[in-house]
């Protein structure tokens, strides 16, 4: 889902941190809330787990059916993203993830 109060702080802050071009940080459509913050290049981080669970919720899908989608339609096109501003990371396990799945 959009969050248009945090793109116009973060269209703010890359005129502070004066990115342009290559630098400019590429935001994901509808991943808003997934957002983990934003590096010092202006690579905006994501979280993978928040983005199919984010998916999920906006369409009312399965989880295989959100990881399909986000691989398939998001995640394959990032590489090229780096063409044309600061492209987006996405972490895979946040220290969240990985202490539900191993953690005591």
């Amino acid at each position: 889902m959009k969050n248009e109060k945090f793109r116009k702080a973060l269209a703010e802050m890359s005129e502070d941190q004066e990115w342009e071009g290559e630098s400019q940080p590429i935001l994901l459509d509808y991943y808003d809330n997934s957002i983990l913050g934003v590096t010092e290049g202006g690579h905006v981080v994501y979280s993978y787990d928040k983005m199919i669970e984010e998916h999920m919720e906006d369409e009312k899908c399965s989880y295989e059916e959100a990881v399909e989608w986000l691989d398939y339609n998001t995640m394959r096109a990032i590489p090229y993203m780096a063409s044309v501003g600061a492209a987006p990371i996405v972490v895979m396990d946040t220290v969240e993830s990985i202490m539900e799945r191993y953690g005591e």
